[in-house]
């Protein structure tokens, strides 16, 4: 995982990961199933802990890869959403983030999750991370974007690109109301790399200026800050998590 991006147009919200994993996932000799790709993308839009989102069943999430283990049936943008670790069924060795981070450090690595701290408690740092979700009720569909190129991301300006870049949007008209900054993150099945991205309210709120205020989504904000793309950095490097035996995810 290198990097993510999200991008607000008029009638559509875009994620877009960058990485050298396979919508399609590869074989993993140490999961269960023997197969791991992306877990699914997890979105708290609360404002509290991720613990806290998660036991009240208030996070949303994209299920984009449809041979993943999570826990609905079918793609598509999912709310009243709880959230579950599949990483241990996917080989991964650490008992914990903590200890995944500790590893990293003494191997000379820095662990990085993004727009948070490795060791930031918005995660409880005592359990593996939610990857998948557990239950949820589906509120509308995704759709992939095929032109990438055509959405003006620079993710060279991390210094690496993966040869992998998936893109899907969700209708506008499916977000809830914003009323704090939205933390999502997404990570593959075995919790190699964790990824994590903050899209602050403006940003939610981003309507194109040329858009007449007949044409804007009702009770949105009427200031029009520029447009902008947030990217997150992921795990620097590949391999810094690693499964049992030692063999990388």
């Amino acid at each position: 995982m290198y990097s993510t991006a999200v991008k607000a147009t008029a009638n559509e919200l875009i994620f877009v990961i960058n990485s050298n994993l396979s919508l399609g996932g590869v074989y993993n000799q140490f999961a269960d199933d023997k197969h791991t790709t992306y877990g699914d993308l997890i979105i708290n839009p609360t404002g509290a802990s991720f613990d806290a989102a998660n036991s009240s069943g208030n996070l949303l999430a994209i299920r984009f890869a449809s041979q993943n283990d999570s826990g609905v049936s079918g793609l598509g943008f999912f709310g009243s959403v709880t959230a579950k670790s599949i990483a241990t069924e996917n080989g991964l060795l650490f008992n914990n983030l903590v200890a995944s981070n500790n590893y990293v450090t003494n191997n000379g690595g820095n662990p990085s999750n993004g727009d948070l701290a490795a060791s930031d408690p918005y995660f409880n740092q005592g359990t593996h991370v939610p990857n998948v979700i557990n239950s949820g009720v589906k509120i509308g569909d995704i759709n992939f974007v095929s032109d990438v190129g055509a959405l003006g991301l620079d993710f060279g300006y991390f210094g690496a690109v993966g040869s992998q870049t998936i893109a899907f949007s969700v209708d506008r008209s499916l977000l809830p109301e914003n009323l704090f900054d939205w933390v999502y993150h997404i990570n593959p099945e075995c919790n190699n790399d964790v990824t994590i991205g903050i899209i602050d309210t403006a940003f939610l709120d981003y309507i194109p200026e040329e858009l007449s205020i007949d044409e804007k989504k009702p009770d949105r904000r009427e200031s029009t800050p520029e447009p902008s793309v947030l990217l997150g950095l992921g795990m620097l490097g590949f391999g810094l998590g690693v499964c049992r035996r030692r063999q990388v995810c």
